[in-house]
Order: structure tokens, then sequence, then C-alpha cells
């Protein structure tokens, strides 16, 4: 009886997920905005049309053994604007981009092993309606023993942001206005050199586009 009662106890202690203290999860930023369709970049796996939301960060591991990093499960807050059809995660990004093995035999970094980079991506409708949409990342990894890893450490929240309609042509303007501004700055600059040279009696000359003045 004995005996049943020390072989069940360790296989209790076998069974217990292994702690989050083992691991880091962060994100670069928390809440990224775009405009319905998503933001162009030829990493997305939505082929369609290559536009998404990729959400960057860090990954990290102890060393003391082998962690196996399987998936990241994303969830859509069901009462965001869609309704949980338009705004969606995508696995193949995670699972093409992220290494599956931390510990003594995946990447080093420091004392730990880590992976910093784009970890999921996140599928917008060009249908999608403006909003916050909310969401959680979570990490699904074993230790080398084939233990769950659970806990907060293993999740991280995160918010897609699409603007009403005005307020995302006025973002984009904007930043169309800035660079119009910086043109002409340096075209009314590159005029104003030149004309100082004249005004001067100096010689110039233009080097990589650039006027130079130089004493005559």
């Amino acid at each position: 009886m004995l005996r049943k009662l020390i072989l069940l106890s360790a296989s209790l202690l076998w069974a217990v997920p292994a702690s989050a203290d083992l691991l880091s999860f962060t994100l670069a930023q928390s809440a990224i905005q775009t405009l319905p369709g998503g933001i162009s970049d030829p990493a997305c796996q939505n082929l369609a049309t290559l536009a998404c939301v990729i959400f960057s960060g860090t990954i990290s591991f102890t060393t003391d053994q082998d962690y196996f990093l399987d998936d990241i499960l994303i969830t859509m807050n069901p009462a965001n604007p869609d309704g949980g059809a338009d705004v969606t995660g995508n696995d193949n990004y995670f699972l093409d981009n992220v290494p599956g093995t931390f510990g003594p035999d995946g990447i080093q970094c420091g004392i730990d092993s880590c992976f910093t980079g784009g970890l999921f991506e996140i599928d917008v409708s060009p249908s999608a309606p403006d909003g916050i949409y909310n969401g959680t990342a979570t990490l699904v990894a074993t230790d080398s023993s084939g233990n769950p890893i659970v806990g907060p450490d293993t999740v991280q929240n995160f918010q897609v942001v699409i603007p009403e309609p005005g307020m995302g042509m006025l973002m984009f303007a904007g930043l169309a206005s800035l660079a119009a501004v910086g043109r002409l700055y340096r075209r009314d600059w590159a005029a104003w050199r030149t004309h100082s040279c004249v005004q001067r009696s100096q010689s110039c000359e233009r080097r990589n586009g650039t006027v130079i003045s130089r004493e005559a």
C-alpha cells in the first residue's frame, strides 16, 4: 500500500506543468494601427494580398534544458467590432519564422536562449470596420520532459487599431505633407546657396547634387 502511494505521488509530481518563470515573452509594440486590408509586407503569409499586421517581440528561455515551442494561439475578442470575422490570426507566420527549439540546443543570447523578430501575424480584411480589436497571444511550449509550460508569462495582450476613415486619410496625408516639406526645404536651400555664391562673387561647383562654394 505504501509503495502504491509513493508511485501515485511521484506520478502527480511528474504531471505538474512546468513553471512559466522559465521563459520571457514580450512584444515590441502591443498596439499597431492599420487601414482596412493591413500593411503591405512581403513576409505576410496572407498570399492573396501580401498585406497584414505583424507583431514583433522577444521570446527567451533559460538554458538549463531544452524547451520546445510548438505553436502560438491567437484569440480575438468576440466583442471586437467585426464579431471575429474580419481580423484574424494566421498561424503560418509563426511556424515559418520562429524557431521550435530553445535551451542548450537553441539560439543563444547571453545566459538565455532567445529569439527576437516577427512573432505572429494578424490578417485584416479590406472590409473590416474601424475600431479597436483586442486579442491575446499564448505560447504553446513544453520542457524536455514534455511538461507543458503555462502561466501568465506565456500570454501577451495586443491591439489592432483601425482608425475612422477620415482619421486614416489624415494620417497618410500628414506623412505625405512632411515628405513634401522636406523636398521643398532641400530645393530652396540649394537655390539660396547658389544665389549666395553669385552675390558674393564666388565660384560654385556641384558635387553629388550639392552646391559647394569656393572663393574665386
